[in-house]
């Protein structure tokens, strides 16, 4: 286009300058006139390519910095909604943490609960134990008899029921249920060869045998302490 102007208005000059020739000299002059604007056209239509081609390199420029600028803008908005991202997570993660806290305050305190249990528990355990002994130290009695007391015979007796007791091992003739009066021991049950037999109170954790059969013998509470069978 720079090019067809440039031609044009050097053909019009020409055209303008030929027509008022009045001789051979002007006209030669004008000739030489027109080759140097020839020259100079052509000098600057080269110059004008010359600035189309930088033009085009500048455009060319343009558009990659344009695209460089909207790839930088598209990671910065990828940055931001990442920064985003980022942020929601480590409120997770506090939310998290704080929930794992308060869970590990509330294990403490189940763990002391249970310390507290296990100890309560082996407390107990032991009193059961020393109640057993106790038990077994309360039902355990120690019968002698004969001319100097030479026969001496470990037994037990525990409670049945309401008022009665059972004395054992069977395989000693003293044997079977008795039921206790208060002060006395009488046979009742379990011992048909030796049905008479009785045990008078005489002290705390002490009798002794009345009647034919064996008379004399003492039973005593081998264990101090215990509940004796209501004597």
């Amino acid at each position: 286009m720079l090019k067809r102007i440039l031609v044009g208005a050097m053909f019009l000059v020409w055209m303008t300058g030929v027509s008022g020739c009045g001789n051979q000299a002007d006209y030669d002059a004008k000739v030489t006139e027109v080759n140097e604007l020839t020259t100079k056209l052509t000098a600057t239509e080269a110059k004008a390519a010359e600035l189309e081609q930088n033009l085009d390199a500048l455009k060319g420029e343009v558009e990659k910095a344009k695209k460089t600028e909207d790839d930088a803008l598209a990671k910065i908005k990828d940055m931001e909604l990442a920064k985003t991202d980022l942020k929601m997570r480590i409120k997770t993660l506090e939310e998290i943490n704080k929930s794992l806290k308060a869970k590990a305050s509330e294990l403490q305190g189940l763990k002391a609960k249970v310390t507290q249990l296990q100890k309560d528990l082996a407390a107990t355990k032991k009193k059961l134990q020393e109640a057993e002994k106790a038990k077994r130290d309360a039902e355990s009695w120690e019968i002698t008899h004969g001319p100097n007391g030479e026969h001496v015979h470990t037994v037990k007796l525990s409670h049945v029921e309401g008022n009665r007791y059972r004395l054992v091992p069977k395989s000693l003739a003293f044997s079977g249920v008795y039921e206790f009066d208060g002060t006395k021991l009488s046979m009742v049950a379990e011992n048909p060869g030796y049905p008479d037999l009785a045990w008078s109170k005489k002290g705390p954790g002490l009798f002794e045998m009345v009647g034919d059969d064996y008379k004399g013998a003492l039973m005593r509470r081998k264990a101090a302490g215990g509940p004796s069978p209501k004597p």
